[in-house]
């Protein structure tokens, strides 16, 4: 890796805060390749050799990002909060507010602080609105909006994922607008409104195909396939399903996978069950199964 040998470099040269910085870069691509453990040790030794307060602040947020990906809630919060007695230094720096807020949204969620992530996320967007961001600030709304979908807060998300698309008009971004389609298409799924549903998915579909990114692809593949099951249109549904756990393989995602296989053994039973209507068992099944699948599926974060 060309970053550890830059680190190993500038230790040999004395320099450790350059050599520091390479090591958050060394934490960065522990963390995209999903190793959370690894990255949440390189980031915090970056922090312990760091003097460069503001360097000091950006690995601490890496960390804990990390640590929250790795379910380390607790330690995630106290380089949160450490990253946030640094940035009282620099009330100015949207890059660092933004970072943190973005970072520090996504551990609240994941432990159940929902009115916590949708503040920092609001925060976020509206420094980023206020400086002509138009397009970060689309991404940490429609994450807000997504959330609240799961809270079943659906007028409030359509709002949020509403005012989302109106920023892009001043900041077009493809890729940002599929998900925020995206978003949307599965609040109309949820919500039966399956015209309206299936314009924004079919159009979110396009996009991600027309930029190749095919991680994003599947999640709109697999909300799309939810849509068809409710219409009852089983066959769909299920080649729906079946491409998204081909490219889902194709591209080796272990959690896209399991997301695909799932939405296909949803689609297979409950296509068994409404055939088999007659029976209480295979009646209850079928509640069971309406319930799950109204519970959010995938969704990537982009904070």
């Amino acid at each position: 890796m060309v970053a550890e040998k830059a680190v190993s470099f500038y230790k040999k040269q004395g320099d450790t805060r350059q050599a520091a910085i390479f090591e958050r870069a060394v934490s960065s691509v522990h963390y995209q390749r999903g190793e959370y453990n690894k990255a949440a040790r390189i980031a915090k030794r970056s922090c312990r050799n760091l003097s460069d307060s503001y360097e000091k602040a950006l690995a601490f947020i890496l960390s804990g990002q990390s640590q929250t990906y790795a379910g380390k809630y607790k330690a995630a919060f106290n380089d949160f909060n450490e990253a946030l007695e640094i940035a009282r230094e620099y009330p100015g720096d949207v890059y660092l507010w933004t970072h943190l807020f973005g970072s520090r949204a996504t551990a609240f969620e994941r432990v159940g602080s929902y009115d916590s992530a949708i503040v920092d996320r609001e925060g976020a967007a509206t420094l980023l609105s206020d400086k002509g961001q138009y397009r970060r600030a689309a991404v940490f709304i429609n994450n807000n909006g997504f959330l609240l979908i799961k809270r079943q807060c659906f007028e409030e998300a359509e709002d949020r994922l509403r005012e989302a698309l109106d920023l892009l008009r001043h900041e077009p971004h493809l890729h940002t607008e599929g998900v925020i389609r995206d978003s949307l298409g599965y609040l109309y799924t949820l919500t039966n409104r399956p015209n309206d549903a299936e314009r924004f998915l079919e159009k979110s579909i396009c996009i991600f195909e027309r930029i190749s990114d095919n991680s994003q692809l599947i999640g709109s593949l697999l909300h799309l396939s939810e849509l068809r099951q409710r219409q009852l249109h089983f066959e769909e549904a299920h080649e729906l399903a079946l491409r998204s756990l081909d490219l889902a393989t194709e591209i080796k995602s272990t959690s896209l996978i399991g997301e695909a296989r799932e939405r296909l053994k949803q689609v297979t039973l409950d296509k068994v069950v409404r055939t088999r209507t007659d029976s209480p068992v295979f009646s209850e099944i079928l509640r069971v199964t309406s319930i799950n699948s109204a519970r959010p599926g995938l969704h990537r974060n982009e904070d």
